[in-house]
This record gives structure tokens, sequence and C-alpha cells, in this order.
């Protein structure tokens, strides 16, 4: 059983590297991610090709391929904040029977380049977009259905709307930055002076720096603070694998976090929230937006845009699930991923008979 807190770190003939790794303050390396995320694909049991694509701006995007020999149309497949491609491994080997499924690490997150986004908000998110347009072609991807969970399907609208060529279907899994902060909120809703002041100064601070001021505690704290995923991916894992990943994934340089600050109000509002742009793309493209009956993302603005334009705009809810609606109810979502996907191969189908 691997242990969060005893890193299985490799002793070779370098010992001083060795030395070095077993009292840094806090216990990850980028090695320690990648042997997480390889016990995370080996338990999957799918032909995949890994492999990093360069971005125009020279940064480093980590991507699995996996069936890459699938002929239906494939899905690229966009994880939320603070996560990585592993996050999938209940869905990977269902989704991808018979179509490819890309997944990557976003930009600034597990795997991929952690630089410094310069700018104001919307420079950063030009620069997330810039990178999955990048990530895109490198894959040769020219035909393909496009999902997002949370901060992903945040990312993925906002591609769409600027490269639309290529999406012909979208697919949001609680999606996060939709909905804008009303205008009366800081005045009718009554938040304790206490939770403003913590507020206040954890706005100085990056979501995940706990874990790293932490050092060797900080994997306990994963640990203590989300025992919920080793229960929800129980059925794959009886260690803590799922932790070790997480922990790896953001005890690392905060890159992503810091460009997510920039998108981001006090208390989670997104500075531009997407239901201003949300009527930017082509009405070819099928929305379909996913929730989860627990979750706490406002979803009211979806319930507009299906009554607006009903035959663009859909939504699904997931009985049982919260936020994470991917690993809370793995065999539902799944089987209605799926359904999507199959509805819009024979729909596409049909278009190109009759063109």
């Amino acid at each position: 059983m691997n242990s969060l807190l005893s890193p299985n770190y490799r002793i070779t003939s370098k010992l001083p590297s060795w030395y070095s790794n077993w009292f840094r303050w806090r216990p990850t390396s980028d090695e320690l991610l990648r042997d997480a995320e390889a016990r995370i694909l080996k338990k999957l049991d799918v032909p995949y090709k890994a492999r990093y694509v360069t971005t125009s701006q020279q940064e480093k995007i980590w991507t699995v391929s996996f069936n890459p020999e699938g002929t239906k149309t494939p899905i690229l497949m966009i994880h939320g904040f603070g996560a990585g491609l592993g996050m999938w491994a209940l869905n990977i080997k269902e989704l991808s029977k018979d179509r490819p499924v890309h997944t990557f690490d976003v930009l600034g997150f597990a795997r991929s380049s952690r630089p410094s986004f310069d700018g104001e908000a919307e420079a950063v998110e030009e620069t997330f977009i810039n990178s999955i347009e990048d990530t895109r072609k490198e894959l040769g991807l020219e035909k393909f259905i496009l999902f997002g969970h949370s901060f992903g399907g945040y990312l993925a609208y906002a591609y769409t709307i600027k490269h639309q060529e290529q999406v012909k279907s979208l697919i949001l899994a609680d999606p996060w930055g939709f909905s804008e902060k009303p205008e009366d909120w800081d005045s009718n809703v009554s938040i304790p002076i206490w939770i403003k002041l913590v507020v206040n100064i954890m706005q100085k601070f990056n979501p995940f720096s706990g874990i790293r001021v932490a050092g060797p505690l900080g994997p306990s704290l994963v640990r203590r603070f989300r025992p919920d995923l080793e229960r929800k991916f129980s059925s794959l894992f009886d260690d803590d694998t799922i932790l070790n990943y997480i922990y790896h994934c953001n005890a690392q340089k905060p890159s992503g976090e810091v460009a997510f600050k920039k998108l981001v109000l006090p208390y989670g509002w997104a500075k531009f929230p997407m239901i201003h742009r949300m009527k930017y793309i082509n009405a070819q493209i099928k929305v379909t937006m996913l929730f989860g009956s627990h979750s706490w993302i406002d979803n009211s603005m979806t319930e507009q845009m299906v009554k607006e334009h009903p035959n663009q705009f859909s939504t699904y809810t997931i009985s049982g699930a919260g936020h994470h609606v991917y690993a809370d109810q793995p065999q539902y979502f799944n089987s209605v991923m799926t359904g999507i996907c199959e509805s819009f191969d024979k729909q596409f189908d049909l278009t190109i008979e009759g063109e």
C-alpha cells in the first residue's frame, strides 16, 4: 500500500538527490506526481498514448489519449480546478469503448507547465484558451465533442466562443462561472463578520497554500479534508492512490491557482460570468449541461437559456450527485455521456449523408 506520509522514494546511486528529497519541506516532486498518475493509468486497462505537446508559447501540456484508434467522434475532456486528467479514472473505460477520448492537464495544473500568468483577467483567460487550441492542433482534432467540468466547463465554453469550427457538441458538468453576482447580494446576504475576515485574509493567499505551508503534514491534511475521495474511487483503488495524486497535483508551484484567482471575485463569483456570453456560439452547436442534484452550483441561468433556446440548450440532473458528478454517480454519468455522444454521432452522420 502506498502511504501519503511515506512516499515511495527511489533509492538510486545518487544518494545526495535521495537525501534532499527525503528531507525537503514539501514531500512532493514531478517524479512523485508522475508515479501517482501511472498507478491510476495502469488500473484503467485501456490502450493509450501519452505525450507532452508544445504550445505556441513553448509551454508543455501533458496529454493522454485513450483508445486513439477508436472510430467514433472523439471527446476532448477538460478537468476542473485543482485536478488533473487522472480524475477521470471512473469514466475513461466506458467513454472510450468505441471512440478516442483525449485528456490533458490544464496549463498551470498537474503535470503541465506551470508558467507565470501575466496580465489581468482577460489576458489570463486568453492564455488558457490559446493553450487549449494549441493542444487541439497538436492532437490533430478536426471534429470533436468538448467536455468540461467546473472551471473546465468555464474554459470549454470560453474556448468554443472563439473556436467554433471544430467543436461539434459541448457538454458541461456542473460548470463554474456562469452565474452573475447579484447587484444586491452584499446587502441582502447576511455574512458573519468572522467569515468576512477569513475571506479577506484568504484572498491574500492561493487556494492550496495550506497544504504547501503544512510541509510534511500536507498529505495528512488532504486525507483529513477530502476523505470522500477515497470513498468515491473505492471501486478502483483500495488504498490512498487518489489522495496521493491530488496531493502531488496541488503541492507544487501554484501557477494555475494564481491564474484562477485573477478570474474570481470574493466568495467565488466569476469576474466575467459566462451568462452574458452564452449567446455567442453558433446555434448549430448543441450545449448539454449536467448538474448534480446536491451541487452548490447555481444552475438558474441554464433554465433561462433552455427556455429561450430549447433546440440548442438542454440539461440533465444527476440524482444523488454533488459537484463532482463524474465521481459521485459514475455509472449514471457515463450512461448519460454515452447517450449524448451517440445521439450526436447519429445526427452528424445524417447531416453528412444529406449534404
